[in-house]
């Protein structure tokens, strides 16, 4: 759990020199940076509260998005861009180079719950884990 919470510290501090290029976001964010698509998502490890919030900032030149690995309840609006079958739980649309877009199916998420994520155009490079806090 600490080096989750370091890997969200980092991915605020990391935030803070963008600030006078695009607003900071309001909820916590799965952060690439340039070259993620090389390396790894700037934060791979993120804790949200039950019921809350996330989202994706995209500093990358790539297209990127977060989705997933656990599947989720079919049926969802935006379930109609995956197969029949493997919607997955959470899911990000990509984005690009300066993007943020929210990441959406958290109500689905259950509290205390560990989910792991990665990128569907990088997936061997861009994976991370969210953590949903007890209730």
């Amino acid at each position: 759990m600490r080096s989750m919470r370091v890997a969200l510290l980092l991915g605020v501090v990391a935030l803070a020199p963008l600030a006078g290029a695009a607003a900071l976001p309001s909820v916590p964010v799965v952060l690439a940076l340039p070259g993620a698509w090389l390396t790894q998502y700037a934060t791979p490890a993120m804790v949200v509260q039950p019921g809350g919030a996330l989202g994706f900032w995209n500093l990358d030149v790539m297209y990127h998005d977060v989705v997933s690995h656990e599947l989720g309840p079919a049926g969802q609006a935006w379930c109609m861009n995956f197969q029949v079958g493997h919607c997955p739980l959470f899911w990000s649309r990509l984005a690009n180079l300066n993007e943020q877009v929210p990441v959406l199916g958290l109500e689905n998420a259950v509290p205390g719950a560990q989910y792991s994520f990665y990128c569907t155009k990088h997936n061997d490079s861009m994976q991370g884990t969210l953590v949903v806090l007890p209730a």
